[in-house]
């Protein structure tokens, strides 16, 4: 996954619902290891700028 890709959709639901509300809500189906390895990392990160 491309980060314009996770800025696009990951970013935008985290702009309308916040960062608390998609970790506490989120849940993957259907996802390789390395799929789900990526988004973690990209929440984690976005977690130090909210």
């Amino acid at each position: 996954m491309t980060s314009s890709f996770l800025n696009s959709s990951f970013g935008e639901l985290i702009e309308l619902y916040g960062l608390d509300f998609i970790k506490e809500n989120l849940t993957l189906i259907n996802y390789k290891k390395s799929q789900a390895e990526v988004i973690k990392n990209y929440l984690e990160d976005v977690s130090h700028y909210h």
